[in-house]
């Protein structure tokens, strides 16, 4: 469990293969454990048949609403796990200080990022399932 202490509009960082950066939202989580930061992404774009992303002829990314609609879900979700309504506006302002449950996991280069999030009640039934898993490992 950790509690939210920052909310902030963002940018993701420049690439090479696009001249467009995506608008995110950064959340800093933070328990006695320590701090780690996530950044939300506020749009999606159309990938091509090979998985790359389809640029514009202005070399920005093609934005695709689907995924742009599911990128907004992921975000609200998390509004939800924090104790906020489903469905109802908010500011950022308003998820600063909500305990939220967050899974956190180690990528391909053994760097610690957020999975995903759940409500405060579930983390204990996540925590014993992630310890079976492991154990069958």
């Amino acid at each position: 469990v950790v509690t939210i202490k920052a909310a902030a509009d963002a940018l993701s960082k420049k690439s090479d293969d696009y001249k467009d950066r995506t608008p995110q939202i950064e959340l800093k989580f933070e328990n006695k454990k320590g701090f780690i930061s996530h950044w939300f992404n506020l749009k999606g774009f159309a990938k091509n048949d090979d998985g790359t992303y389809a640029i514009d002829k202005k070399g920005n990314r093609k934005e695709d609403a689907e995924n742009t609609a599911a990128a907004l879900s992921i975000f609200e979700r998390v509004a939800i796990h924090a104790g906020l309504t489903s469905g109802e506006a908010f500011t950022m302002a308003d998820l600063i200080g909500l305990e939220i449950g967050i899974a956190v996991r180690k990528n391909d280069r053994g760097i610690a990022r957020v999975k995903y999030t759940m409500p405060v009640a579930k983390v204990g039934a996540v925590a014993v399932k992630a310890t079976e898993e492991e154990s069958n490992d």
